[in-house]
């Protein structure tokens, strides 16, 4: 990410980083660090065709406390898998995550360090060849009126290529948050809204470079994670809708997006399996695509997950 040229990587880090304490929708298990449930070994993810054979798509190992310890990629290339391993302090926390292809070389890595009371410090990112390729650093500050954090990202020399500060007030369900360049110019800023089971409720951005602003507003059920998002330009009108629903398991069973200027619709719904610790063993996905209503692209795909847990 650090080796990027610096505009990509602002443009790039305005999306990534605008985004921490929104709900995440995407399914646990494209998050390389999701934790199973039970005592969990092993996991092997295979895609499943009618009339062939199963293809493995990765093997994971996971430590007594149910951390990842290593994932084994074999896609796109099975003959050239990319292995994957997590280190963990003695407070379980991440503290290496690494890359590496079949002859061991490294691909890329990343190193964290934390504070005292385990709050993130530093993250360091490493390039093919086990240098540094840049730094993002973090400081917390507390007040009795005010919770405040300061993010910045260098480059692989040492140069500021950004830096950011969050500011929540104690007695107000919000936090503002600006994005500057090295010179103090500011590239975004924005504010967030929370309930109180401190799930957000609404976002408004600004881009300052454009002057364009959006704001996503999020509607909940019982749970924590949304069941519809809203996504509105800078005249107020809806751009985009996203619709959610879940299982008792908190597994996503359909995710729509609808783009709204060309009524079309994007679905993805699923169909899970469970064993009896509740991870879903077999999965069968349909994406489908609709524009006014009418059906234009559709898409299965069944995938199967094979636990072996510790006895």
């Amino acid at each position: 990410m650090y080796g990027m040229r610096r505009e990509a990587l602002i443009a790039s880090l305005v999306i990534i980083l605008s985004a921490p304490g929104v709900p995440a929708l995407d399914p646990p298990e494209n998050n390389p660090r999701w934790t199973p449930r039970g005592p969990v070994h092993e996991v092997e993810e295979f895609i499943l065709r009618e009339g062939a054979e199963a293809t493995l798509v990765q093997r994971a190992r996971f430590s007594g406390t149910r951390r990842v310890k290593e994932i084994v990629r074999f896609v796109p290339n099975p003959d050239r898998p990319v292995t994957q391993s997590f280190s963990y302090d003695e407070e379980d926390r991440l503290v290496r995550w690494v890359a590496r292809d079949p002859e061991g070389t490294m691909l890329w890595g990343y190193q964290y360090r934390y504070t005292p009371d385990g709050r993130l410090m530093q993250e360091t990112e490493f390039d093919r060849n086990g240098r540094i390729a840049g730094n993002r650093a973090f400081l917390y500050y507390q007040d009795a009126q005010e919770f405040r954090t300061e993010e910045s990202a260098y480059d692989a020399s040492g140069e500021l290529l950004w830096w950011m500060q969050r500011l929540r007030r104690i007695d107000a369900p919000e936090e503002t948050w600006k994005m500057h360049y090295p010179d103090g110019r500011v590239i975004t800023e924005g504010v967030r809204q929370f309930d109180v089971r401190d799930r957000v409720l609404r976002e408004e951005e600004i881009d300052r470079a454009t002057g364009n602003r959006t704001v996503t507003v999020f509607h909940y059920g019982r749970y924590d994670d949304p069941i519809r998002v809203e996504y509105f330009d800078s005249s107020g009108t809806l751009t985009r809708q996203e619709i959610l629903e879940y299982d008792e398991q908190g597994n996503p069973t359909a995710h729509s997006i609808i783009t709204v200027p060309e009524n079309r619709r994007l679905t993805r719904r699923y169909y899970y399996r469970y064993d009896q610790y509740g991870n879903w063993i077999h999965r069968i996905s349909w994406r489908i695509v609709t524009e006014d209503e009418a059906l234009r692209e559709i898409e299965q795909v069944t995938r199967e997950r094979r636990f072996s847990y510790r006895h």
